[in-house]
């Protein structure tokens, strides 16, 4: 504290005019929260004083005399003015006013805006909130400070209150890493009603969230996932990659066709090598579909669908080998847009 409560000397003489409040200028400063102050005039004879000390309180006993102590803890900050008159108790003439100013100051509470995570590589801004006098740590008395978050980051704030106690606040800023997305290699064009398995390949902790996007609609959260495409034309990818409050994006541009394809093998060998043992069909665009097998005189061998738990035949009739020969298949396949597509021919059975 600065000259923690005492007035110097409000010198007074009996019948003398002397005034401090013409300069205007405080001739002491307390703090708010210190123990009372002493205010002190010089006596002579048989002179008391009469005080006024605004929103001081005098806390000494007697209140006449020519010291007294005043708490300030009531009042407010700012200028307060001291009054003293001068009596003299034999002659009962009342003396000269003197006036002085006392500045009475209040500590200021250390606050600060920041964050409390921050990702790494960004810029991480810190601002005071204090009315009056501050500083940072490492001396700058600048209302923003800032730095490049790269580790977490312990730093305070402090408040100068002068004459009062200074305040400081200390904070830490959590510094997250930032995650890389990645999509893993994908063609540019499918077809339509395809899936297709994707991949996390960005850079991430085990702890991050992934998430992917199939135009702006959420599909699935994971470091693989799986995609079917049932809308024609371009779509786009889009994978979230969050550590905390740090993420990266990702995109992927696909076009989805409505190509239709059918391909039908002219032989199968079902003679149990586990090379070519099933007559299938394959193809790209198929919805569904009906499959039969007749023999050379027309009689059904085998039917299935793409419901069937075995989609292929294998070569035999009610449990029996069929022989061997030519066969002829009939089947029907509705495509993504629900067009029906008739196929028949035909193929060898070869054991």
């Amino acid at each position: 504290m600065n000259r923690k409560g005492y007035i110097g000397a409000l010198l007074l003489a009996l019948y003398a005019s002397l005034s401090f409040a013409q300069q205007g200028i405080p001739i002491d400063t307390v703090c708010i929260f210190d123990p009372p102050s002493r205010l002190a005039v010089t006596s002579q004879g048989t002179m008391q004083f009469k005080w006024s000390v605004g929103q001081g309180v005098i806390t000494s006993n007697p209140i006449d005399s020519s010291v007294v102590m005043v708490s300030w803890a009531n009042g407010s900050a700012g200028l307060h003015t001291v009054k003293v008159v001068a009596l003299d108790s034999q002659l009962e003439c009342p003396g000269d006013t003197s006036e002085a100013l006392v500045l009475v100051t209040a500590p200021q509470i250390a606050k600060a805006k920041f964050p409390e995570i921050a990702c790494q590589g960004e810029e991480v801004v810190l601002e005071s909130n204090i009315a009056g006098d501050f500083m940072w740590k490492g001396g700058s008395t600048n209302r923003f400070q800032s730095f490049i978050a790269k580790a977490d980051t312990t730093t305070y704030l402090i408040s100068l209150n002068g004459s009062c106690t200074n305040d400081t606040i200390e904070f830490s800023v959590k510094v997250n890493s930032t995650p890389t997305a990645g999509i893993s290699l994908a063609p540019d064009t499918v077809i339509f009603g395809e899936e297709m398995n994707l991949f996390f390949r960005g850079l991430a902790n085990t702890s991050d969230n992934i998430e992917w996007f199939l135009n702006d609609q959420f599909i699935d959260v994971g470091r693989a996932i799986k995609i079917e495409f049932s809308s024609l034309g371009k779509s786009e990818i889009m994978q979230i990659v969050t550590n905390g409050n740090c993420s990266d994006t990702a995109y992927h541009d696909i076009y989805i066709d409505d190509q239709f394809r059918a391909h039908f093998p002219n032989a199968f060998t079902p003679n149990g090598d586990g090379n070519n043992d099933l007559w299938f069909f394959d193809g790209v665009g198929h919805k569904s579909y009906d499959a039969t097998v007749f023999n050379r005189w027309g009689g059904v061998i085998y039917n299935w669908n793409n419901t069937s738990q075995l989609q292929a035949w294998d070569g035999t009739e009610s449990g029996q080998l069929s022989p061997e020969g030519t066969y002829v298949y009939k089947v029907g396949i509705e495509d993504m847009r629900g067009q029906m597509h008739y196929f028949t021919d035909y193929f060898t059975l070869i054991r």
